[in-house]
């Protein structure tokens, strides 16, 4: 049904399957709440290749609605932990979910991407003068050195204790990345060139610096070393 879904007129039926029968896909699981789905994609780029998709109908990112802000951020933490109990950590990996051009299928999904993976994008240190987007948890700037065409740095306000690597993700910080990439994605007007939002782990990183990338358009040569 996924792989379906490819054909835009089916999105809405395939909606319906992951909101009403979930549990009839014949899909390779690999966690499960009653809200989330986890399966290993049929059809994988990297290794490991698994997809978190809500057994909600949501179509994409810019669909989701305030009430299911919660949903989404269990997605992403159910995510975090099944890559440290998998160690993924210790190769590195990468959380992302595309929207626009760049989503191919008519239902919000996550790809957790394990290594060797292209979407590779540098934390940085330092916040540069000018913000684009601020809120109680989050700042939101321009990238010191893109990677992308357009590269959005979405990254917390206060630096946040880490007991454990899963909990730097907080949170106010994940719902608001999820509020911010919407009003971001219309501000920059980036729907019809396509979007990812993105954060990676770096290989033995024992306390993952919490930040997303906001990315769309050309690669181009980043500049400085940066984390």
């Amino acid at each position: 049904m996924f792989g379906l879904s490819r054909s835009r007129p089916l999105g809405a039926a395939v909606r319906f399957g992951f909101a009403h029968a979930s549990g009839c896909l014949p899909v390779r699981r690999v966690g499960e709440t009653d809200q989330v789905l986890a399966f290993y994609h049929p059809r994988p780029s990297w290794q490991p290749h698994i997809l978190f998709v809500p057994k909600v109908g949501i179509a994409s990112l810019l669909d989701v609605r305030p009430e299911q802000v919660p949903l989404v951020r269990g997605l992403v933490q159910l995510a975090l932990v099944l890559a440290f109990e998998k160690h993924l950590d210790q190769q590195g990996f990468t959380l992302l979910v595309n929207g626009g051009a760049y989503q191919d299928v008519g239902q919000l999904h996550f790809h957790l991407a394990g290594q060797p993976c292209p979407v590779w994008y540098v934390y940085p240190e330092n916040v540069p003068d000018g913000v684009l987007f601020e809120t109680e948890s989050l700042t939101a700037f321009y990238h010191p050195h893109p990677q992308r065409t357009t590269h959005v740095v979405l990254r917390p306000r206060i630096s946040q204790s880490m007991l454990l690597p899963t909990q730097a993700f907080a949170a106010a910080f994940v719902d608001d990345a999820i509020t911010a990439t919407q009003t971001l994605v219309r501000m920059l007007d980036l729907l019809a060139d396509g979007y990812s939002l993105v954060t990676n782990v770096r290989p033995g990183e024992a306390e993952p610096s919490p930040c997303f990338h906001l990315v769309s358009g050309r690669t181009v040569a980043a500049e400085g070393s940066g984390r």
